[in-house]
């Protein structure tokens, strides 16, 4: 998974890969009865050198994943069920709202301690080439 998660991914990438994810996990609870298990693995996956491009560790990431998990245990195991449901629901829309703002951020224009930028347009991972390597 390390090399999943190296280099740096543009705005452009992120969007196109967070609809295309969205668009197969909806297909697959829409038409099975099965819950998706591994989707906040992807979403680390992606999110990891979208931070990268902005300039933060990936390890942002674990921080909210740390979170999630002692505000759902907490929640779990303090409040009735249904308000427990509220209190998840609620930070699954902070989490959507972060994923919102992750995308919205420009990523830095040069090379940072992560890599190179990436190239423009649906770049994934590939990064920028220089004017000599244009043509």
């Amino acid at each position: 998974m390390y090399g999943l998660t190296r280099g740096r991914i543009n705005r452009a990438t992120y969007w196109v890969c967070l609809v295309v994810i969205a668009a197969i996990f909806a297909a697959i609870i829409a038409f099975t009865d099965r819950r998706v298990p591994y989707g906040e693995i992807v979403l680390i996956v992606l999110c990891v050198p979208r931070l990268h491009d902005v300039g933060r560790s990936g390890w942002w990431v674990g921080g909210v994943l740390i979170a999630e998990i002692v505000i759902v245990v907490a929640a779990m195991a303090s409040l009735p069920q249904d308000q427990a449901l509220m209190v998840v629901g609620l930070f699954s829309l902070f989490i959507l709202v972060g994923l919102v703002v992750l995308g919205a951020l420009p990523g830095q224009p040069g090379p940072n301690r992560f890599g190179p930028p990436p190239a423009p347009g649906l770049s994934f991972g590939r990064p920028a080439e220089g004017p000599e390597k244009q043509f």
